[in-house]
């Protein structure tokens, strides 16, 4: 959280891994999955209310930048990894036992997977991964931004590639760049780029991150 007094987590998981595929990773299905909060001043953790449902895969935990609410996947088990389509909730993290999650508007019930959601560090940005199915690296994944209130539409980054995953993304600290894991050279490592997000919410063309090799 943002006064560094709580952490937010998945909990409850079974996971079971398959073989990877080219251009993609390795697929990984859960059987279940909670969010959970660890309290540091009080030295104690417990299930998030709202967001622990014992039939339902709840994953990927954000906070939001006032540390009021988290962002979190969510979605019904299904008995392979690649056919799961998770959308993104979000729920108060101190709205007691009744508290329900919301479906955030145009990164759930769409058709598709969304997941990995992260806000820049000044709350105007929301950004998450979104694919044909399923999570992790998945070729059809590509990053998608909407304002950080979580109103309003999403759309889909200029500096994705469309034949191969871009995932795993972070913000710097000035909420100006995006870094993120690509596929697009040769399909079987990822390697970082980055792009710049301008005032209106476009993408820069992908820059690799320059990698020093060890002599």
């Amino acid at each position: 959280s943002h006064d560094h007094e709580k952490l937010a987590f998945s909990a409850n998981q079974k996971i079971v891994a398959l073989e990877p595929v080219l251009y993609e990773t390795q697929l990984a299905g859960m059987s279940t999955s909670d969010i959970a909060i660890c309290d540091l001043t009080r030295n104690e953790a417990y299930l998030l209310p709202g967001a622990s449902d014992p039939n339902v895969l709840e994953i990927y935990p954000r906070w939001s930048p006032d540390g009021s609410r988290i962002v979190f996947s969510r979605s019904p088990v299904v008995s392979h990894p690649a056919n799961i389509h998770f959308d993104l909730y979000v729920i108060p993290v101190d709205g007691g036992e009744q508290s329900v999650a919301q479906p955030i508007e145009h990164a759930a019930g769409n058709g598709r997977s969304n997941y990995f959601p992260r806000f820049s560090p000044d709350g105007k940005w929301f950004s998450f991964c979104q694919c044909d199915g399923g999570d992790l690296i998945r070729s059809s994944s590509d990053l998608y931004l909407k304002a950080g209130d979580l109103k309003g539409p999403a759309h889909r980054l200029e500096c994705n590639t469309p034949y191969a995953a871009d995932s795993w993304h972070s913000w710097s600290s000035n909420s100006r760049w995006l870094v993120w894991a690509s596929k697009r050279e040769g399909g079987i490592y990822a390697y970082l780029y980055m792009t710049h997000i301008d005032e209106v919410g476009h993408a820069s063309p992908a820059i690799r991150v320059p990698m020093t090799k060890k002599h």
